[in-house]
């Protein structure tokens, strides 16, 4: 997949691929394969993308200077960039895009990202995720076989057909605390 695929996908929906900053403590949470930029260069790319849009005055531009405001702002309270991140991009329709969301803010799609930085956009590789994180551990979610052959000893009231969970060797100690103590 290239540049003009990702940018004919986002061309129906604009914020399809989203890239998100993430803040420490967060960003420990963030495979390595997964991040664009990291430390002092999160800030170099920040400011070089604000001081290119206080130009254009557009309502999109607009709606993107608030929200690179917001993150200016949150941005100066950080003395320390080493943790601070930006992630690749992720499609929305994928199932890890809920999880990274849930760890930084919103930061560009695809298409303005392409719009500023066109030489990094066109290397695809190195800022679109992969889609299905390769360190995964996929469990067996079988549940019909748990492997579990233990059974609770118990009487049955032939009666009624109720059972009696509790083992035979054990006493109701809950009225007497002094035999709860014996036990012990």
């Amino acid at each position: 997949m290239d540049m003009n695929d990702i940018l004919d996908i986002c061309k129906e929906n604009k914020t399809r691929y989203q890239n998100f900053i993430v803040f420490d403590p967060n960003s420990v949470r963030v495979l390595d394969s997964d991040i664009y930029l990291i430390g002092d260069d999160v800030r170099k790319q920040f400011d070089s993308l604000y001081s290119r849009l206080t130009a254009n005055q557009s309502i999109d531009h607009q709606i993107l200077d608030n929200r690179l405001g917001k993150i200016g702002q949150m941005l100066e309270l950080v003395s320390n960039y080493d943790q601070v991140i930006i992630t690749k991009y992720f499609d929305r329709v994928w199932k890890r895009y809920a999880y990274i969301s849930n760890l930084g803010e919103s930061f560009l799609n695809f298409p303005t990202f392409a719009e500023y930085f066109p030489k990094e956009a066109a290397n695809v590789d190195k800022v679109i995720a992969d889609r299905v994180d390769e360190g995964a551990i996929i469990f067996d979610t079988d549940d019909s076989d748990t492997g579990d052959t233990d059974t609770k000893s118990g009487d049955t009231d032939t009666k009624s057909g109720d059972t009696d969970t509790k083992p035979n060797n054990t006493e109701d100690t809950t009225d007497n605390p002094e035999k709860t103590l014996e036990n012990a």
